[in-house]
């Protein structure tokens, strides 16, 4: 994360460390979180979506499988805190 002052050198380093760890360095500003988990905050509520839209569990993971997170989105919420969700509003 960059900040104000921070220097070019510090971010060439800390670039630099990313990829000696076999990571993906991203350069960004100060925000709500980090960018995976940005990310992944919209690719799960198009999958949430999904399901209220009708799909399954198993068509929205087999189709989106192939896309990080490895085993498909609500698999990896874990689809049982959705059913649960589900449960409480058919209780409204």
């Amino acid at each position: 994360m960059r900040g104000r002052e921070t220097s070019k050198e510090v971010i060439a380093t800390s670039l630099k460390l990313a990829k000696q760890l076999g990571k993906v360095g991203v350069v960004v500003g100060n925000c709500f979180g980090f960018v995976a988990n940005r990310m992944l905050a919209y690719y799960m509520r198009e999958a949430y979506l999904l399901l209220e839209e009708g799909a399954s569990v198993e068509q929205i993971d087999r189709v989106l499988t192939g896309i990080r997170p490895a085993g498909g989105p609500v698999r990896h919420a874990g689809h049982r805190r959705h059913r649960r969700r589900r449960a409480h509003q058919a209780c409204i």
